[in-house]
């Protein structure tokens, strides 16, 4: 257990005492992994230097029969005129490990750094990047009972990152971690429980969720708005709140409310970090408020992504799309034609063509631009399911009939398809109804009703995973 009583901690400064606690009292659970989180200058690091024994509280106490690590992420504590070499060296031997393994043990170390020959270099020669790189593998050539993580994996390249996150997990699997980071995705990988440090205070809440929604800032005003209250009771008035879901799916979307708050905050501060390329984070971002069915946060994020990279084909695509969601059709031909002038035989572009040659009727383009589509993909489901409705309109009922057959032959060979399948043979008793087989029709319309619906867990599953490859890409 950790038990801090009255602690207070503070700084000089100029015109008196900075006090980052004040007789601050909390005790952590037993066997947790501690995430902790802050605004810049909020005494993260300073609390982590505090459990690490590199400084002091000015009153009070930490109690605890628990071992802790220094700081990882932090430079402090090296000698500089030392090699990299010579200063893990030294450490080793404060930690008791046998001259005759010291150097198997510094050749981990060097390899894990991945900093290469300036192992054997003063340390003062050192990058921050480089010193924090050898910090983290030096730790984790020993076993605590804490690790103190300070934002490690803003630490080096894409590659060290992997094998940091390799290495931590290890060391998870026999030890805890007490983690600073402003990056939530590693906060839910790797923390059970959260600490907020705000004002000169320390809160611990039980439940990670329950701290970032404490610390990040609130979505909606204190005022609370009549127009909001009457939904919220129309709302109960369906029932909804009676409706049991799975545990894991409430601890799903309660994950993905987190990690959406994170990623807009950040994006909401002064130059934020986003690691490659903006265009492309920005459309992941969209696809995520797509699967959501925010439409109009979709579309705003898929025109930045088209502000950043004019050629990004599938922002373009579907901004295209959303015209149809959204039933706002202004600059639809302006952005078809755009996708067209890239690449003129771009499937999405195609296909967005399609959807505006229907709005007007004009069903004969649309069937020879589908010809032109089965030149290149002859078995695309939702292009079969076009041109059967293309011909339906026309009166062309065998045809349709048999180019109906193949959109649901091809939908239920591709897994892509599957939720569009039910809207196929719809579409299909629909094209039956109009040859009068009416019976063959009800069967085709009580097909779609039986059709398997999709789990709405996979929905948030694939929201989830992309928020936390967001959520490691942004810093601020």
């Amino acid at each position: 257990m950790i038990e801090i009583r009255n602690m207070t901690k503070s700084y000089s400064v100029k015109g008196g005492r900075h006090y980052v606690f004040r007789s601050v009292s909390a005790c952590f659970p037993e066997g947790a992994n501690i995430g902790i989180m802050g605004p810049n200058g909020g005494g993260k690091s300073t609390f982590l230097r505090i459990l690490g024994g590199i400084d002091h509280p000015d009153s009070g106490s930490i109690r605890t029969n628990k071992t802790f690590s220094w700081p990882l992420g932090l430079r402090g504590g090296f000698v500089s005129h030392l090699t990299g070499r010579e200063n893990c060296k030294m450490v080793s031997n404060l930690y008791g490990v046998h001259p005759r393994k010291i150097g198997s043990h510094l050749d981990q170390i060097k390899e894990l750094s991945g900093i290469g020959n300036y192992f054997e270099e003063p340390f003062h020669t050192y990058s921050s990047g480089m010193a924090g790189r050898v910090g983290f593998a030096l730790s984790m050539a020993f076993d605590f009972d804490y690790f103190l993580i300070d934002e490690i994996t803003s630490v080096g390249d894409a590659a060290f990152k992997r094998q940091a996150k390799q290495a931590l997990e290890e060391k998870a699997s026999r030890s805890k971690v007490i983690m600073v980071s402003h990056n939530m995705a590693d906060l839910h990988k790797f923390c059970d429980i959260g600490v907020v440090l705000l004002d000169g205070e320390l809160k611990v809440y039980d439940n990670l969720d329950k701290a970032i929604r404490a610390y990040l800032p609130k979505q909606t005003t204190d005022v609370p708005d009549p127009e909001e209250r009457q939904r919220v009771v129309e709302i109960e008035a369906l029932g909804l709140g009676k409706i049991d879901i799975p545990g894991e799916l409430t601890k799903l979307t309660e994950s993905v409310a987190s990690l959406l708050r994170s990623i807009e905050w950040q994006l909401e501060q002064p130059n934020p970090t986003i690691a490659g390329e903006d265009a492309e984070f920005y459309a992941d971002l969209a696809s995520v408020y797509l699967r959501l069915g925010d439409f109009p946060k979709a579309s705003e994020w898929h025109l930045r992504a088209v502000q950043e990279n004019r050629f990004l084909l599938r922002s373009h695509t579907a901004l295209s799309n959303l015209s149809e969601r959204t039933q706002n059709f202004t600059d639809d031909n302006s952005r078809v034609s755009a996708i067209e002038a890239i690449d003129i035989k771009h499937l999405g572009g195609r296909m967005a063509r399609l959807r505006i040659l229907f709005r007007q009727g004009d069903y004969d383009n649309a069937l020879e631009l589908l010809e032109c589509i089965f030149e290149d993909h002859p078995k695309h489901a939702t292009a079969w399911n076009f041109y059967a409705k293309a011909l339906f309109l026309l009166g062309r009922l065998d045809e349709a009939l048999q180019a109906q057959i193949k959109a649901i032959q091809h939908g239920e060979q591709r897994t892509q398809h599957a939720a569009e399948v039910p809207g196929f043979y719809l579409q299909l008793s629909q094209i039956l109804a109009a040859s009068g087989n009416i019976s063959t029709s009800a069967q085709a319309a009580y097909k779609a009703y039986l059709d398997p619906k999709q789990d709405p867990s996979a929905r948030f599953s694939d929201v989830h995973e992309t928020l936390q490859m967001l959520d490691e890409r942004i810093s601020v």
